[in-house]
C-alpha cells in the first residue's frame, strides 16, 4: 500500500486487518477507557455483514475511520487515536479463534487484552442471549465466574479500582460479540467464516482496512507531544481532516503503473489548485455563507457535490467513498474535476455568479443548484415572486410589485428578513447590468466593473437602514443624547433659516451656545435632554415622510459598522459619513451609494431626504424588480 507523506514526515496509508495481527499495540495511560456498549459493537457487526452481502457488488474494501500512532523505541505502536474500534476489531478476532492483534493496557501495568479475556470462564447459553441486552448490566455476570463478578461488583463504590472498567466492557463486547454470532448463525450466509475471511484478506476486492495514520514524525518520541495530538483531536480539531483521506486514497502508489506517474501529478497538481481556489474567500462565499468552515475543509464541497449526496458532515461518506462512488479512480477524479470546472465558469460569468451568490446567500442548497442544472432565469423569477408574496401563476407586473412593497413595514420582524433579500437582489441586478453594459461591444471575454463582494457581505455584519433616521429614541446615555444634539443642530444651523430653530429652542440663541452643552451639568443640557425636546428636531415638515418612513423608499443596505459610527443622524450628516468611507475604499451597496448621492431624485434639495426623495427611490426599486422578472 503506498504511502501520502505529510508535511510533518506523518504517514497516512491503508492497513487491511491481516496487515497489522502481527503489530504490538499500546494504549497510553493519557487514553480514556475502552468504552464501547453493546449497541455501538452491534453497529460495527452489521456493518460489517451488510459489507458481505453486497461485496461481489461493490468490489472494493471495507474501509474504518483512522488509528493515530507513533512508534516507541521498541517499534511499539502507541495509540494516540482510534482504540475504541481497534479493541473491538481484535475481540472480534478472538472470537472467532483468529490470530489476536496485540494491545497493552498502560493505564494498569500492562495489562493485555487476551489476559483480560482468559481468565474468564464464558459458559453462554444461547436461550439466555436476550439477559445479556438488558437494562440491567449486572445480568453479564451471570456468565463469568464469581472471582470476576465480586471484582466488578466491589470496583462500583471503589475508585482505585475504576480502572477494571476497561475490563468490564471488553467483556460486555466479547458476550455481546458472541450472542450476535449466535443470533445469526440461521441466515442465508456463514456469517462466521464470511468474517473468519474477511479479517484475513488483504485483497482491496473484499478486506477491512483501517485508514493508518504514523505521526512518530511529528512525536518522535515525546509522551507531551502525543498527548498534545490527543487534545486537538479529542476538541473535534483534528490535524487530518477528511478531504486528506480522500487525497490519500486518489494518491496511493497502488493506483498508478509506472508509466502513470503523470496522471499522479496532474491529480495531485489539481487537488492543490481547487484548495487554493477555495481558499480565495471571493470565491468560497459565493458558493457556500458557511463562516465556520476552515480552508483545509472547504474542499470538502466539493467533495459532496461530486459524490451526489446531501450537504453536511457525514463521515462515512468519506471514509467509504471508494465504496459510495462503485466506479474506477478514473470516473470518480473526472466527477470532483467536472465539478470544479463548473464552479469556475459559474464564478466567472456576471450572471452565474451574482445570481448563485444571492440564492447560497438565502439558503437555497448549491447541491441543488448544481444536481439538477435547473435554469437559473426561473429559480430568479421563483424567488423574486416569494419575496413578492406573489401566487406562483399569477403574472410580474409593476402595480403588484408596489403593492407589496407598500405592505413591507420595517418594523415587522418577518417583513425585515424579504425587505433584505429585496435590497440585495436589486443591488445584485444593478451590478449585473452594468457589467453586461460595459462588455455588451466585446466579442470574447467578460470584464467586471466589479464583482458583488459576498464574502464581505457574509463576513461582515449587515443590517437595513434607514436613510432618514425615525426618532434617536436608541440613545440611552447623556452622552450619547448630547452628541447627537450637538451634530444635528449644527447641521441645521447652516442648512435651515435660523428663525425655524429659534421657534423650537428659544434658549439657544446662536450656535456658539452649544458650547454650553460641553458641560452636561447645565441647566440647558438639563432642559433639553431631560425633557427630550431635541426630538422636535425631526418634526419639521422637512423631515416628514408620511408612509414612507418604515418603507423601501427609506431603507438601504448598510454594514453595521459603519451604520455605528454615525449612529441615527440626519441624512446629510450620514452622507457625508458614507462619502469618507467610499473614499477609503470601504464596501458601499451600489443603491446605498446611490441613494444617498441622490441618483434617483428628481428634486435639487441636496441637503435633506424628503418624501420626494422616498418615492423616487421607491419607483426606481420597482421599475429594477419589474425590469428584472421582465427579463425572464
Amino acid at each position: 500500500m503506498g504511502e501520502n507523506i505529510s508535511e510533518n514526515n506523518n504517514t497516512l496509508e491503508l492497513k487491511s486487518i491481516a496487515d497489522i495481527k502481527d503489530k504490538e499495540f499500546i494504549i497510553p495511560s493519557f487514553q480514556r477507557g475502552y468504552r464501547w456498549e453493546p449497541v455501538q459493537v452491534i453497529t460495527l457487526l452489521e456493518d460489517i455483514k451488510e459489507y458481505i452481502e453486497k461485496a461481489n457488488d461493490i468490489k472494493t474494501f471495507m474501509c474504518l475511520q483512522p488509528v493515530v500512532f507513533y512508534k516507541n523505541q521498541d517499534n511499539k505502536l502507541i495509540v494516540i487515536d482510534g482504540q475504541q474500534r481497534l479493541t473491538t476489531i481484535a475481540i472480534i478476532s478472538k472470537c472467532l479463534d483468529l490470530d489476536n492483534i496485540n494491545i497493552e493496557y498502560n493505564k494498569y501495568n500492562n495489562k493485555a487484552l487476551q489476559d483480560i479475556l482468559k481468565n474468564v470462564e464464558f459458559c453462554i447459553n444461547p436461550n439466555d442471549i436476550n439477559n445479556l441486552f438488558n437494562d440491567d448490566n449486572k445480568l453479564l455476570f451471570q456468565y463469568t465466574n464469581k472471582k470476576y463478578k465480586d471484582i466488578f461488583l466491589s470496583a462500583e463504590d471503589n475508585s482505585d479500582k475504576v480502572n477494571l472498567l476497561d475490563g468490564y466492557y471488553i467483556i460486555l463486547s466479547y458476550l455481546t460479540i458472541k450472542c450476535w454470532l449466535e443470533n445469526k448463525k440461521n441466515t442465508n450466509i456463514n456469517i462466521e467464516e464470511s468474517i473468519k475471511t474477511l479479517l484475513k484478506s488483504d485483497k482491496d476486492n473484499f478486506s477491512i482496512k483501517f485508514i493508518w495514520y504514523d505521526v512518530t514524525g511529528e512525536v518522535v518520541d515525546k509522551e507531551q507531544k502525543a498527548i498534545d495530538i490527543f487534545t486537538r483531536l479529542n476538541i473535534g480539531k483534528i490535524p487530518l481532516t477528511d478531504a486528506e483521506l480522500i487525497k490519500a486514497l486518489f494518491l496511493k502508489n497502488d493506483n498508478f503503473k509506472d508509466s502513470e506517474l503523470d496522471k499522479k501529478l496532474h491529480i495531485a497538481y489539481k487537488w492543490d489548485e481547487i484548495e487554493k481556489t477555495l481558499n480565495n474567500d471571493s470565491f468560497w462565499y459565493f458558493i457556500s455563507n458557511d463562516k465556520g468552515k476552515s480552508k483545509k475543509d472547504r474542499i470538502e464541497l466539493i467533495l459532496e457535490l461530486a459524490a451526489d449526496k446531501t450537504n453536511g458532515k457525514n463521515h462515512e461518506l468519506f471514509f467509504n467513498y471508494e465504496q459510495v462512488l462503485k466506479t474506477d479512480l478514473n470516473t470518480r477524479w473526472s466527477q470532483i474535476e467536472e465539478c470544479f470546472m463548473v464552479l469556475k465558469e459559474w464564478y466567472n460569468d456576471n450572471k452565474m455568479y451574482h445570481y448563485i451568490g444571492f440564492l447560497v446567500y438565502s439558503k437555497m442548497s448549491l447541491r441543488d443548484i448544481y444536481k439538477n442544472k435547473i435554469s437559473i432565469n426561473n429559480i430568479i423569477l421563483k424567488v423574486i415572486k416569494k419575496l413578492l408574496n406573489i401566487e406562483k401563476d399569477d403574472n410580474i407586473d409593476i402595480h403588484k410589485i408596489k403593492h407589496c412593497l407598500q405592505q413591507y413595514n420595517f418594523n415587522n420582524s418577518n417583513h425585515k428578513i424579504y425587505l433584505k433579500r429585496i435590497l440585495l437582489l436589486v443591488d445584485i441586478y444593478n451590478t449585473i447590468q452594468s457589467n453586461a453594459a460595459m462588455n455588451s461591444n466585446k466579442e470574447k471575454t467578460e470584464t467586471f466593473i466589479y464583482k458583488f463582494p459576498f464574502d464581505l457581505f457574509i463576513k461582515e455584519k449587515w443590517d437595513i437602514e434607514h436613510i432618514s433616521p425615525q426618532t434617536p429614541n436608541k440613545l440611552k446615555s447623556n452622552d450619547e443624547q448630547k452628541k447627537w444634539f450637538i451634530e444635528a443642530y449644527t447641521y441645521l444651523y447652516d442648512k435651515l433659516a435660523k428663525d425655524e430653530l429659534l421657534n423650537i429652542y428659544p434658549d439657544i440663541k446662536d450656535k456658539n451656545d452649544l458650547k454650553n452643552l460641553e458641560d452636561t451639568k447645565s441647566d440647558l443640557y438639563k432642559k433639553i435632554i431631560l425633557e427630550k425636546q431635541f426630538k422636535n428636531i425631526l418634526e419639521l415638515d422637512i423631515f416628514k415622510l408620511d408612509n414612507y418612513e418604515n418603507t423601501i423608499g427609506n431603507l438601504v443596505l448598510l454594514s453595521y459598522d459603519i451604520n455605528r459610527s454615525y449612529g441615527n443622524q440626519l441624512y446629510g450628516i450620514k452622507k457625508s459619513k458614507i462619502i469618507e468611507y467610499d473614499k477609503k475604499g470601504r464596501f458601499i451597496p451600489i443603491i446605498t451609494k446611490n441613494a444617498f448621492l441622490k441618483y434617483y431624485s428628481k428634486t435639487n434639495n441636496a441637503n435633506f431626504w424628503t418624501i420626494d426623495d422616498a418615492q423616487d427611490l421607491f419607483e426606481e426599486i420597482s421599475c429594477l424588480i419589474n425590469n428584472l422578472s421582465k427579463s425572464y
